[in-house]
């Protein structure tokens, strides 16, 4: 399974790779709502709310527009 984490905070984002990569997930992880949209295919998306640029919210809404990641799962992080 691979997972995109869309996360600009290093302290969240990094413990989360790391233990989603030790459970045997593949994970790619980007900084920018920019990055996210510009991302490989993923099965599942973790998307913060507030990031630089193209905020969570606006992320959500163009995955969900688009034909080819309609379908993906997005868990949303906000503190």
């Amino acid at each position: 399974m691979q997972i995109l984490i869309v996360e600009d905070d290093d302290t969240i984002a990094e413990p989360l790779v790391t233990g989603l990569r030790r459970e045997g997930f593949q994970v790619t992880r980007v900084a920018t709502g920019e990055e996210a949209l510009e991302a490989p295919a993923s099965d599942l998306v973790l998307l913060d709310l507030r990031l630089p640029g193209i905020d969570g919210t606006e992320v959500c809404r163009r995955l969900r527009r688009d034909k080819q990641t309609a379908h993906v799962p997005i868990i949303m992080l906000t503190a």
